[in-house]
């Protein structure tokens, strides 16, 4: 070819590759350097291009970090979360202590005349041969759900997310819960509740109350959503007031099942325009990473080097720029006991022994784990 142009994947930018003329008539060498994770797309033009393309910027060799004008703040994006995974069975006459809810769901499902268990779990319907099994007249069960609140904080904001709430009657302590209308969390069949006048300090029962038994009735995790925070108990987890985030884990500080955003932000004066900046992570664990700079984003982050060329996005005087790490649904919904670090199938939701500590559960360390850093280069 004649010419290179790189396509950035990232942000939509086309820009003029630096290539030196081959030792034969239409060909070219080009030098590349692709971090781990990383990739590099480019076109190759068999004959000069008559578009001029902008010319890559010029990768400063030597950096110094820039002192920041504030301390950093973190900020999480959305509320904190606890998912609670085990649930009492009572089918007919007889009760089942603290079950995980994929033997819950089997055992239901068993109980019901599915000698395989849950039918979602073990088969793939074809045309409608799961679901035109639900012909129930009788059966249906009770699921109950147990957490904990200690401490004195304000709970008025705690909600409550069920799947496929329709199917139950659903009570708190005693009293019926009703589902928040065109209210849902992260699928449509996911309903919220409001819950704040009814969950007490202590020990708090959810129950789910099915009769007849239903096909869809397949037993789920119960979410709860609020201004709190979790900490390890014997089993599971217990709610906690809540506590403000710093850098490190939010594992470690009572955000275990946290799936969203987190921001972390500081101030920096610029005094010299002309010098070139980026910003670097440092150590940090995600799915991605976004740097915003003064409300505009500067670029995104999934692998190294964990670094963003900033310059364009600064101006002279108080800038504020924002490093937003994003978590995994793998923390809300697990599996969390049968399954190594990052792994998820059907199949790690099985055989899960007994009700372990919080402190047990498999879940991931997200979280910007030091500081950022602003650097320059003339």
């Amino acid at each position: 070819g004649a010419d290179a142009i790189l396509l950035n994947t990232l942000t939509g930018e086309i820009l003029d590759y630096p290539e030196k003329q081959g030792n034969r008539d239409y060909t070219i060498n080009i030098d590349y350097d692709i971090p781990p994770a990383g990739s590099l797309l480019l076109y190759v033009f068999l004959e000069k291009p008559k578009e001029i393309f902008p010319q890559m910027p010029a990768v400063a060799e030597q950096y110094t970090a820039v002192k920041e004008s504030s301390p950093i703040t973190v900020t999480p994006q959305g509320r904190n979360v606890l998912t609670i995974d085990f649930c009492d069975l009572q089918l007919g006459k007889e009760t089942f202590r603290d079950l995980h809810i994929f033997d819950a769901a089997d055992k239901t499902f068993k109980h019901h005349g599915f000698s395989s268990g849950n039918p979602w779990n073990t088969s793939v319907q074809f045309k409608n041969n799961t679901v035109s099994r639900d012909t129930f007249k009788t059966g249906g069960f009770k699921a109950t759900y147990h957490f904990t609140v200690a401490g004195d904080f304000d709970r008025s904001g705690m909600q409550a997310v069920i799947e496929r709430p329709d199917l139950y009657k659903i009570t708190l302590n005693g009293k019926e819960i009703k589902p928040e209308a065109g209210k849902w969390y992260l699928d449509s069949e996911m309903s919220v509740f409001n819950i704040g006048d009814v969950v007490k300090k202590g020990e708090n029962s959810l129950v789910l109350d099915l009769s007849p038994m239903k096909i869809m009735a397949e037993i789920e995790q119960v979410i709860i959503l609020g201004d709190f925070s979790v900490q390890s108990a014997a089993k599971g987890w217990v709610i906690h007031p809540p506590v403000s985030l710093t850098t490190g884990s939010w594992k470690t500080q009572g955000w275990s099942f946290y799936p969203g955003v987190v921001s972390y932000s500081k101030t920096y004066d610029i005094t010299e325009t002309n010098a070139s900046y980026r910003v670097c992570l440092g150590e940090w664990t995600g799915t991605v990473a976004e740097v915003v700079v003064n409300g505009e984003s500067a670029g995104i982050v999934g692998f190294e080097p964990y670094s963003v060329n900033v310059t364009d996005k600064l101006k002279q005087g108080t800038n504020t720029i924002e490093v937003k790490v994003v978590g995994s649904n793998k923390n809300l919904f697990g599996p969390f006991h049968n399954s190594d670090p990052g792994i998820a199938s059907p199949w790690h939701f099985r055989g899960v022994k007994n009700y372990p500590a919080g402190n047990v559960y498999r879940q991931l360390d997200y979280g910007l784990m030091d500081d950022f850093r602003l650097e320059s280069s003339n």
